[in-house]
């Protein structure tokens, strides 16, 4: 039995369903839902007739569905309580790593090529802001990133940049 056979069930089998056991249904109270009307937020089409306001079965059915994954009753994602932990962390950086382009060719952010060198980032950005780091560089606001093909290629040339070397 799938949703809209439930709520077409639980309101005796009527499609369209009054604004009450609509709010009872989607989890808010009859206010909240008149509210989003009327500030044009809802997100369910209403259905007037004369001064009472009904929605479709299936419209509301819809919503649930859509809720089910992840959202609260206002379709706005749950937050997260408490404090992230370490894989939710690393995971958020390296999404924020990877998603840097320019040009058309993907960066690599500074954290992320400092151990590939076996260097602290501190020392990456001292050898940069020297003018002795061999690789170039982009800068995007106070972030330091560096084109994946020259990190590539410094890789595949075997280019030594050990602290004995460097500085």
């Amino acid at each position: 039995m799938n949703t809209l056979e439930l709520i077409q069930q639980q309101s005796g089998g009527a499609i369209l369903v009054p604004l009450k056991r609509a709010a009872s249904f989607l989890g808010l109270e009859p206010q909240t839902i008149r509210n989003q009307l009327c500030e044009g937020r809802c997100a369910l089409s209403p259905v007037r007739i004369g001064s009472r306001i009904f929605f479709k079965a299936e419209d509301i059915a819809n919503r649930i569905d859509a809720l089910a994954i992840d959202t609260d009753a206002l379709g706005r994602p749950r937050p997260v309580r408490g404090r992230p932990t370490k894989a939710a962390v690393l995971e958020r950086q390296n999404k924020r790593q990877e998603s840097v382009i320019a040009d058309g060719q993907p960066l690599v952010a500074l954290t992320a090529v400092a151990p590939i060198f076996g260097r602290a980032p501190k020392s990456i950005q001292n050898q940069i802001s020297l003018g002795r780091w061999p690789i170039p560089i982009i800068k995007i606001g106070k972030h330091v990133y560096f084109r994946a093909a020259d990190v590539a290629l410094a890789i595949k040339n075997g280019l030594d940049l050990s602290v004995s070397n460097v500085a």
